[in-house]
């Protein structure tokens, strides 16, 4: 290596990259290369998403997701629900699409939903459906979901 020149090396998840150059200008330009490639590499890697598979299936949604906790299961499915047009649900819908979704039926799906509603997730519906009580779910609800059950921090 000559007197002027710099060397920078990094190592990138075990995978060491040494980056040569007269000034910083080359060594970023070099470093961005190498970023592009290493960016190629990956997205060659990735599988091509299925044009065929609705992103608002309740397949993809649980895939997408991934839902561990009862509760997270069951607004999974209440998210399912509210992408399809159905705003409000009552417990007989929400345990059918349970049992779409492959999940083990809850014991007692009323409290569940009242421990939901507690947290802000769901609501009570003024209007019944099929005689029985019926929720929605809220914006916080939705945006529980879409985080992947992250709680959000407050500012």
């Amino acid at each position: 290596m000559e007197n002027d020149e710099i060397e920078v090396e990094l190592n990138v998840k075990g995978r060491k990259i040494k980056i040569r150059g007269s000034n910083l200008t080359d060594i970023l330009s070099q470093l961005d290369n190498e970023v592009s490639k290493t960016i190629e590499r990956i997205l060659t890697k990735i599988e091509p998403v299925n044009s065929d598979v609705d992103s608002n299936s309740l397949q993809f949604i649980i895939k997408n997701f991934k839902p561990k906790s009862f509760y997270d299961k069951i607004l999974t499915c209440i998210y399912y629900l509210h992408k399809r047009g159905n705003t409000i649900f009552n417990q007989n819908e929400l345990r059918e699409t349970f049992m779409e979704a492959l999940f083990p039926l809850p014991k007692n799906t009323i409290d569940l939903l009242n421990k939901l509603e507690t947290k802000g997730f769901v609501a009570v519906h003024r209007e019944k459906r099929g005689g029985l009580k019926s929720w929605y779910i809220t914006q916080e609800g939705l945006e529980y979901v879409e985080r992947g059950f992250e709680q959000e921090v407050d500012k």
